[in-house]
Formats: C-alpha cells, structure tokens, sequence
C-alpha cells in the first residue's frame, strides 16, 4: 500500500467535516433558497440522505475489500481492465472537483477581498500550500484537521451568536406552505456536497480502528447536517426572500455583526475560516488524486505526481466557466447531476457487482 501512515476514526470525523462544510458554508444558502424558499432550513436534513447512503455502500465495500481503497478493489470487481477504466474516470472527475474548488476560492478572495490581486497569484499560492500537506500523507491532513475544525467550528458559532439580535424569526413562516416538495427540491444542490463522503473510499483502509469508521462517519454527517442547517436559518432570519440575490449569504450576514461600534468587519473572519476549510477540502482531493492516480498506473510513489496535475488543476479551474454568475448557475444546475453520477453512480455500481459476485460465489 503506498500510503503507510494512520489515522483513527475521530481524525477521519474531523478530516470529511471540511470536505462539506468548506464550501458549502458560504454558497449553499442561496442554492437552497432559490428552490426551497423559507423552507430553506429543512432542506438539508433530507440531503443528509444522501451521505448516509454514501457512507453505508463505502464502508459495506471497505469491509469486503480491507485495506484497499476504490481504485484497487475496482478491478478485483470489475476485472482488471474496466476496473481501471472506471478508476480512471473517478479520478478525471476528482481533477475536476480540485478545479472546481479552487475555482470557487479564488473567485471569492480576488472578488470580495483582493480584487487587485491576479487571480493566478491567488490559486497558485494555495495549490502549493495544498501540495505541501499532501506530500505529507493522509496522516498529516488529519492532523491538520484535528487542530483547525475545532477552530472553524467554534468560530461559526460565535458569529451566530452575534447575529441574534439581528435575528427575526418571523421570516420562517409560514413553515412548509406548500407541502415538502419545495424543501426537497432546495436538497437537490445540496446533494452535490453529501455525494463528497464517497472521499472516505480512500481513508477507511487506513484507520487503527476500522470498526469505529462507520459510527464516526455518520456522526461527522449529523454536525454537517446541523451546521448547515443553523447556517441556512441564520441567513434565512437575517435576510427573507431576498436570501436568493446574494452570492455569498454569510458574509453578507457578518457584515451586519456591530458591537458597541468597536467589534464591526467581521466578515475578514469569514474569509479566514474558508481559507482553512478551502485548503483542508482541496488537500483531501488533491490527496485522493495523486493517490489514486498512482495505484491505478501502478506507481510505488505518488509524490511525483502532485507537480504535474498541480498545474493541470489550475489551468483547468480557469476553464471552468468564462465568469462567476455562469459558474454559479452551473453550481446549482448540471453540475449536482454531474456529481450525483460520478460519486454516488460509481460506488453503487462496485457495489451492486461485488453484491451479485457474493452471491453467486455463496
């Protein structure tokens, strides 16, 4: 196995909570709202769905293949050549979702902080800091983890605790006016983020204590569930119906932050927390890549590899789309259909042939 290192299962809670909550923290309101309306708040208790089902078919093909990650036991399923066929698919999808992250990093930063600054500065100097923790093995990516989560999370917590004097409850109601079909149509983007616990594919065969993987798995998608949850109820009581024209709801919402006139601007906190929760979510893909791509060329080595899909990821996140609002519209539209083929269509697969192997074997 190339990667030697260990990590427990409360490292990997810690380690999958950015993966959702890096980027959806900042967009996933106004996604919500477009199809959700006031009922917003539920929306992602019915995506959570979603990453249970994520994290029972991973950890199901964990337990029949120990130690392998999915591009490994793909072919044990698949037979060696559609095996790699489909691992090479999961990984160009993989090269797109590091793209894509770094697309929404730098447009943010350069859009609402550094608009002076070129926009290939800003997503070279994070795909370097990236390269550097993935050198360092999944190890070091859970460790990192360990120190900044508890950190980001409670920093979210203080800053909705200074926005409930802002706060109007009255902007909730009525509640499910139109049955739950609006809230369940608000999940649909958000299942693009749930789809992401398909990552710990690449993490189970490393923990010192598999049998906790699963329990520690699916708490990791109860407090994703629940911030984003608390966030999109923030935003909903801030801002009403008016949720759906900004692009960045929470950083909207902490400008509103005023203590005394002394404690004002915090919405510079905010960009540090996605700065952190961007650079954890990028590493763990950039992680899985480099990995991934190693074993299915079968490699002894994946460290060479970060160089070359370094500059792959950064040409590619500037083709994504030529401006924000297009690249927002396909965030909430083609790109959860994308998603939801690539990392739930995958996985299910494996599982289904490895299901109907058993059994005929049996």
């Amino acid at each position: 196995m190339l990667e030697k290192g260990r990590i427990s299962s409360i490292q990997l809670a810690f380690l999958i909570y950015p993966v959702i909550i890096a980027t959806g923290d900042l967009t996933a309101p106004a996604l919500t709202a477009k199809h959700a309306g006031r009922d917003l708040w539920i929306s992602p208790f019915i995506a959570s769905l979603v990453g249970v089902v994520m994290v029972l078919i991973v950890n199901r093909l964990s337990q029949w293949y120990p130690g392998k990650t999915i591009v490994e036991y793909s072919e044990d399923i698949l037979g060696k050549a559609a095996g790699k066929l489909l691992s090479a698919l999961l990984l160009l999808f993989y090269l797109y979702i590091c793209a894509n992250i770094l697309r929404q990093y730098s447009e943010l930063i350069v859009g609402n902080y550094f608009s002076l600054t070129p926009v290939v500065v800003i997503s070279t100097s994070m795909l370097l800091v990236c390269s550097f923790a993935v050198r360092g093995g999944g190890e070091v990516l859970a460790r990192a983890s360990q120190i900044m989560v508890p950190v980001i999370f409670l920093s979210w917590v203080i800053i909705i605790a200074l926005l409930l004097p802002d706060m109007k409850p009255e902007r909730m109601l009525p509640i499910m006016e139109k049955g739950i079909q609006p809230a369940f149509m608000g999940a649909v983007p958000l299942f693009t983020w749930f789809h992401h616990f398909g990552i710990l594919a690449f993490f189970f065969p490393i923990l010192s204590d598999r049998h906790k993987g699963l329990k520690w798995s699916l708490i990791a998608i109860l407090v994703v569930t629940l911030v984003l949850t608390a966030i999109n109820t923030t935003v909903l009581m801030i801002f009403g119906n008016i949720t759906t024209s900004l692009t960045y709801p929470t950083i909207s919402a902490a400008r509103y932050i005023s203590i005394a006139e002394f404690l004002t601007r915090l919405e510079s906190i905010v960009m540090a927390l996605w700065v952190a929760g961007a650079f954890l979510k990028l590493s763990v893909f950039y992680y899985a890549l480099a990995l991934g791509s190693a074993q299915c060329l079968g490699l002894n080595d994946y460290r060479f590899l970060l160089f070359p899909f370094g500059i792959l990821i950064t040409v590619y996140s500037f083709w994504l789309s030529p401006s924000l609002q297009e690249f927002s519209d396909y965030m909430g539209t083609s790109n959860v259909f994308f998603n939801y083929s690539m990392e739930l269509g995958i996985p299910l697969l494996l599982f289904l042939v490895a299901l109907l192997r058993r059994r005929k074997s049996a």
